[in-house]
């Protein structure tokens, strides 16, 4: 990101002739087919999306400027990929909207499962970490989830009140990442 500017280091690695394979997380809305080729050509094997969102209102909530569609779009260009599979990230404990975004996130599991196929290398559903003097920062001080002392050097997750809830959906989700990466991250690497 910029696009330009990734393009000229897939347009290098090829001239130079460079025999690496190589993983990266690739901005959805950028992503379009003349780009994943000159990236696999160039070694790309993984192309790795941290949409976080999982629906659009969980994408404006994050602020990733990017729509659903965006996402599904990816999905699409997989069928182009020769050598290289795709692997996703969402939060699936968000500090509100969570039905929408759980049910989302299921939505968007089957569609990945059908339409990537054996390309799909991961999936993974995780919590929010609390940074400080961030959005989820504030927010986790004022619901008393944490205080201005609270050490977030050791990895602390932002947990909802349906985060019970929240395990207990994304729980069979969680299971059939695992099993796809189990099966499928092996054929790319």
């Amino acid at each position: 990101y910029p696009i330009e500017n990734s393009r000229e280091v897939c347009r290098e690695m090829q001239r130079r002739k460079l025999d690496v394979e190589w993983n990266a997380y690739f901005r959805e809305d950028l992503l379009n087919s003349s780009f994943v080729k000159e990236a696999e050509d160039a070694g790309c094997r993984i192309f790795e999306f941290h949409s976080d969102g999982a629906s659009d209102q969980a994408l404006n909530f994050l602020n990733k400027n990017m729509r659903i569609k965006d996402i599904e779009k990816t999905m699409d260009l997989t069928r182009l990929m020769q050598r290289a599979g795709v692997g996703y990230h969402f939060f699936y404990d968000l500090p509100r909207g969570n039905i929408e975004n759980s049910l989302a996130i299921a939505r968007l599991a089957e569609k990945a499962v059908s339409k990537c196929r054996e390309k799909l290398a991961y999936m993974t559903l995780d919590r929010m970490r609390i940074f400080p003097h961030t959005m989820l920062y504030d927010l986790a001080l004022r619901e008393d989830k944490i205080s201005r002392s609270t050490n977030l050097l050791n990895s602390l997750y932002y947990t909802s009140s349906t985060s019970k809830i929240q395990e207990l959906f994304t729980r069979p989700i969680k299971t059939l990442s695992y099993l796809l990466a189990s099966r499928n991250f092996k054929a790319h690497h």
